[in-house]
């Protein structure tokens, strides 16, 4: 899983809502299976964000998941819960407002939340993603206590860094090595895969030609190029290591096709979790006394003037048929 937020937050909220609950993409593709509503009701948080006069009026991001992860009702739960528990540090769950949005149409798990900045009781902007260490250094460590808890996929892990170009990255992988010889070669080749696949997903790589035009320029020579497999030269060592799977079958290209290369995801790590659990604590501790200085706490004596109660919120997991704004 990672965090990212989008550099979007000024304006209206039609795009932002259009785009988490359309039905189409903004290709014009249609979404299938469709966004779920997990939280949050759309028009409700837009109209709150067009009540704001802030230049920023709101702060959207995803937590995304990889290719092939399956995340269970009960774990997208606890993700949302962990994130708005860090996020929000220090206020009630009536001082603020946020949207959940379960994309899935990507070939992969996407929790989109749309955060009003405004903080209820008091109307003052309220930001949850400030810029600096301190905001990076909570999210980074809430997504990885997540990753060891769960066993998902974390681009600190060698075995999967996303942003090193691929010789580096397999370069650190023999340095890292603490395992040998079939289990190192299958990291060697699942890094290989993801890189790939991170080109086919930018657009730069469109079949199997592809593939063989990205490999050679990191650099790789390809001996041998069969139907269904390329095989590639192992950096380091020399060694032939055999690509197979849908990214490298040229008459049957298909990047997400896992059949004879099944893309192996860590297990969780307990001891990390409650190590990055403890790091959490002293994080969002600092972030609470912050809102609590700025916001004020409950039942401190402040008048809080907390906005009507709009209609009822719809229910976990409802599907939309189109959202218009």
């Amino acid at each position: 899983m990672i965090v990212g937020f989008s550099k979007h937050g000024t304006g209206g909220s039609k795009g932002p809502i259009q785009y988490l609950t359309s039905t189409q993409s903004p290709d014009g593709t249609l979404r299938q299976p469709t966004p779920v509503v997990l939280r949050g009701d759309p028009a409700l948080v837009g109209r709150l964000i067009d009540s704001l006069d802030f230049k920023h009026k709101y702060t959207s991001g995803v937590l995304s998941f990889a290719p092939g992860e399956s995340i269970p009702p009960e774990m997208e739960e606890r993700i949302m819960d962990e994130f708005e528990r860090v996020a929000f540090a220090g206020l009630e769950k009536d001082q603020y407002s946020i949207l959940w949005v379960r994309h899935s149409h990507a070939n992969h798990a996407e929790l989109n939340f749309l955060v009003p900045r405004v903080e209820l009781s008091t109307g003052k902007s309220l930001n949850i993603a400030p810029p600096g260490k301190a905001s990076r250094e909570l999210f980074d460590t809430f997504r990885s206590m997540m990753n060891a808890e769960y066993g998902l996929a974390d681009p600190e892990d060698v075995s999967r860094a996303r942003d090193v170009s691929l010789p580096n990255h397999l370069a650190r992988l023999h340095a890292d090595a603490t395992r040998k010889g079939q289990a190192l070669q299958a990291d060697i080749r699942e890094a290989i895969t993801e890189h790939v696949r991170r080109a086919v997903d930018a657009g730069a790589v469109k079949d199997r030609d592809g593939v063989e035009t990205f490999l050679k320029s990191q650099g790789y020579t390809i001996p041998r190029a069969g139907k269904d497999y390329l095989t590639v030269l192992d950096p380091q060592t020399g060694e032939r290591l055999r690509l197979k799977g849908g990214l490298y079958n040229r008459e049957r290209f298909n990047p997400y096709d896992t059949t004879h290369q099944q893309v192996r995801y860590g297990v969780p790590d307990p001891a990390r979790a409650a190590e990055l659990a403890a790091t959490i604590e002293r994080l969002s501790a600092a972030r609470a006394r912050y809102h609590q200085e700025r916001y004020g706490t409950p039942g401190d004596g402040l008048t809080r003037q907390r906005p009507p109660r709009g209609p009822e919120l719809p229910g976990r997991g409802e599907a939309l048929s189109g959202v218009g704004f």
